[in-house]
Order: C-alpha cells, then sequence, then structure tokens
C-alpha cells in the first residue's frame, strides 16, 4: 500500500512511565505504519509531568505541526488529552487514540471513531483496527475531525506559529550606548538557515547543543543538524561525507563530558565557509529532563536554567577567538532562540534573556568585536516574538526610518 501524500510527519504521546509504550510504539504503530509507504517519519513525544508548564506548551506546539498523532492514555490520560484537546480544537487532523482495555472507562466519549482499544498481549485486533483508520485517512475519507475540532469551528481558532517564516532580515535596532567607531545593531534573521548565503554577512552561528556536545544527526530538525550538514564536505553522490564540524567538535571540546551548562567551544565553519560564516559557536544549551535529582530516560532535553550564560560564554569565545580560526576585525552573529527546540522551552520566555544577556554583555564590553546580532526566528510567530522583544528592551532603540 502506498501513501498517497508526498510527506506525513507523526508522533506518538504517551505518559512518561508506561509499560504500554514499547508494546504500542513496535508491535502496533511500528508494524503498521511502514505498509503505507516510507513517507510517514516518526517521533516520540512525552506527555509533561505535573506542573511542568513549559514541556506541555512546547509539546502543543510540535503537535499542531504533525499529519498524524498517536496517543496512549492508558497511563496518566489527564497529561496526554491535555495535549490532544488543544490539537483537536486547533487542527483538523487525525489522531488516534489507544485505551488498554482495563482502564477503558477513561476514554472520554468524544473520541469513540478514533478509539482503538487494546489488549496488551493481542496486538492483532489493535493492528487491524489501525490499518483501517490510516487507510481512511489517506484516501481522503472525514476520519480527523473530532467533536472538539467540530464545535470549535466556529470560533475560528488560528495558528500561525508553525509557519515558516519567509526570508528576511530586520536590522532596525541599535545599543542605545554606541561602540567607539560605530553602532552595535540588533535585529532579526528569519527564515531557514539552510537558505543562508554570503549575502547575509553572517559571519559566526551560534550552535545551541547539548551538554554531552553530541551534534544532531545530519537528517533531524534543528540548528545543529542543519550546520553539521552544511558545513560537511559531501562527495559527488551525495552519500559520503567528512563531517567537518562535528569532528572538529570533538577535537576541541573537554575530554569529561557532560560538560557545564553554557559551556562554548569555537569550530572552524567548513564548508559553511562558502556562505560568508567564519566560525560555529557551539554551546551547551539544553540537557537531559530532569524529574527531582535525576534525568528521565526518555523524556528528552530542556534548556538549561541560565540561557544567559550561554549568551555571555559564547559572546567571551569569540571575542578571544584564536588567529587560526580566521575571524574579521568585526563579527556579526547569527543566535537562535537558545533551548526553544528540543529544550522545549518557551520563545517569548527565552528571547528577552537571550536580548538581556546580549545587551549587557556589549555594554561591559566596549573593546567587542560583535558589532551585529541577528536573533533566529525560523516561524513568522518567532519573528513575531522577536521584534517585539527587540522593541521592548532597555538598552535598544530603533534605528530605521
Amino acid at each position: 500500500m502506498t501513501s498517497t501524500a508526498p510527506y506525513l510527519e507523526w508522533a506518538f504521546i504517551a505518559a512518561p512511565v508506561s509499560p504500554n509504550t514499547a508494546f504500542l510504539r513496535d508491535d502496533v504503530i511500528g508494524a503498521v505504519v511502514p505498509e503505507f509507504g516510507q513517507s510517514l517519519q516518526r517521533e516520540m513525544i512525552t506527555a509533561p509531568l505535573p506542573g511542568d508548564a513549559a514541556s506541555g506548551s512546547a509539546a502543543v506546539h510540535r503537535l499542531l505541526s504533525l499529519s498524524i498523532v498517536f496517543a496512549d492514555i492508558s497511563q496518566d490520560p489527564a497529561a496526554v488529552l491535555y495535549l490532544l484537546g488543544a490539537r483537536d480544537v486547533a487542527r483538523d487532523r487525525l489522531s488516534i487514540v489507544f485505551a488498554e482495555q482495563s482502564s477503558l472507562e477513561t476514554a472520554p466519549a468524544y473520541l469513540d471513531g478514533r478509539l482503538i482499544v487494546y489488549n496488551r498481549h493481542d496486538a492483532d485486533d489493535a493492528r487491524r483496527r489501525l490499518r483501517d483508520l490510516l487507510g481512511a485517512y489517506l484516501r481522503g475519507d472525514d476520519v480527523c475531525n473530532s467533536l472538539l475540532h467540530k464545535r470549535a469551528a466556529p470560533i475560528q481558532v488560528s495558528y500561525a506559529s508553525s509557519r515558516r517564516a519567509e526570508r528576511q532580515t530586520l536590522s532596525d535596532w541599535s545599543l542605545k550606548a554606541a561602540r567607539k567607531g560605530g553602532r552595535r545593531q540588533f535585529g532579526v534573521w528569519a527564515g531557514d538557515l539552510a537558505l543562508l548565503s554570503k549575502d547575509d554577512r553572517i559571519d559566526v552561528i551560534v550552535n545551541p547543543e547539548n551538554i554531552f556536545l553530541d551534534m544532531a544527526r545530519f537528517h533531524d530538525t534543528g540548528i545543529s543538524a542543519i550546520v553539521r550538514y552544511l558545513g560537511a564536505h559531501w562527495s559527488k553522490n551525495n552519500e559520503e561525507s567528512d563531517d567537518f564540524i562535528y569532528r572538529k567538535l570533538i577535537e576541541r571540546a573537554p575530554s569529561q563530558r557532560p560538560v557545564d551548562p553554557g559551556t562554548a567551544v569555537l569550530t572552524p565553519s567548513g564548508h559553511l565557509k562558502a556562505r560568508g560564516v567564519q566560525a560555529i559557536c557551539h554551546v551547551a544549551a539544553v540537557q537531559p529532563h530532569q524529574w527531582g535529582q535525576a534525568w528521565t530516560p526518555g523524556a528528552g532535553y530542556e534548556a538549561v536554567a541560565d540561557v544567559g550564560k550561554c549568551v555571555r560564554n559564547a559572546f567571551t569565545k569569540i571575542d578571544h577567538a584564536p588567529l587560526r580560526i580566521g575571524l574579521p576585525k568585526t563579527v556579526r552573529l547569527l543566535l537562535p532562540i537558545i533551548g526553544s527546540g528540543n529544550g522545549r522551552a518557551e520563545t517569548a520566555m527565552v528571547v528577552p534573556k537571550l536580548i538581556m544577556a546580549a545587551t549587557d554583555y556589549l555594554m561591559a564590553t566596549p573593546g567587542s568585536r560583535i558589532v551585529g546580532v541577528f536573533l533566529g526566528a525560523y516561524t513568522e510567530q518567532d519573528k513575531r516574538i522577536c521584534s517585539a522583544a527587540l522593541d521592548q528592551a532597555p538598552h535598544l532603540q530603533r534605528t530605521a526610518e
């Protein structure tokens, strides 16, 4: 069977600790989805732990952009249903819900048409029902509308934050305390980083990494994956690369890992030099999700507590770059919204902290080579948040006419 859609992203939601996760993910979903073609890309999303508002917000943000969501409500149904409810109200897309037979009383009536009741010791019925629902969805049958979405339709819920921003550079702000010899510029670099060119005049990219300094795989999402991919030199058939930036990062990183949050490591830019980028400043900005004193297995990453430290350390590392890196006397850098991707931090909470850390550093370091700081905004919502935060920053002023 072949999918009628060229590309569909799906995710599986479950409680942080559920005995059914492996069974559903591997024996049911994993056994059925490949029958519909390789266009379905999988992801695991953990329902937020109690009181974890930032993780909950980030999970909702991610779910709203996915084509298909599978969810298990057998464990901690309130947390999972919270995520599904937000998605159902805002998006007209398929959500398939699993409930173990013994916990069926937790399933709300409005899920009836998309509910798969399963027995953990017998996957055949669950697989059969899943094939029916997926097949109907890919044929275009009306199986994705939930009662919540139908009733919310008159409200006209809009969700623009997942829409990728069109390529644009806004450079309308500057530091009130001008540096000797010229002003320090602030702005927004909006769009897909893969579209970066020499015309953008970005000398350094700040690359948020985890505290293990393990870069994302080439085809993962996020800044790390794009930097790793574009910085590598590839063979003619595009199948082999020298993995240049990751090799340089491992060479120059501390031997003991994990590193302290905020640790910065500067490397050459590899093939990104063809796009005008001279160096990459990797900074440990996310760490494994923590519950109490221990990391939670399978729960993903969270932003480090002090994102301002990431900015300060990255700027310091750039200002003290060795000659072999080849940085110019003045530097314009791209500063992504640290921690808002895999770190699941709320963009509107992070951006003002990044701006404050950047402005404080530049005011305290009049001899800094950094003359331009551009916040990286991947979505239209990110761009609006960054622009508003720059307008409200106490040490910045508008410079555009």
